[in-house]
């Protein structure tokens, strides 16, 4: 993944396994595991999730020291707001409800 000039993101609810190319994220006491970071280019790694529906996630937010806007992300859908704290992460938990992209950005909507 390459960089790019802001850091909007996608969460991929998975509709079966040829509609969508990619790793389903190990699953960890019964929730998808998944890292997300903000990294100084101003971008989010990886800039994509690929979930399963109806299975709970937990995502672990973290942000490089100049991630600027991208410390904070924004998980519209769900109404989920994370600041990554400036050593560690934040722990976001949902459930995809159905197949379908579920977008996040940064505070600027970037």
């Amino acid at each position: 993944m390459g960089a790019a000039a802001n850091p909007i993101g996608k969460v991929v609810a998975s509709p079966g396994p040829t509609a969508v190319k990619g790793t389903l994220p190990p699953i960890v006491d019964g929730k998808q595991d998944v890292y997300l970071k903000a990294t100084s280019f101003g971008v989010y790694s990886p800039n994509y999730i690929l979930l399963k529906k109806d299975v709970p996630v937990r995502i672990h937010y973290s942000a490089d020291e100049y991630a600027r806007c991208g410390r904070e992300v924004i998980f519209p859908e769900f109404r989920v707001r994370k600041l990554a704290p400036t050593n560690g992460e934040a722990l976001i938990e949902f459930t995809p409800p159905r197949t379908g992209v579920f977008p996040f950005h940064c505070s600027m909507n970037m």
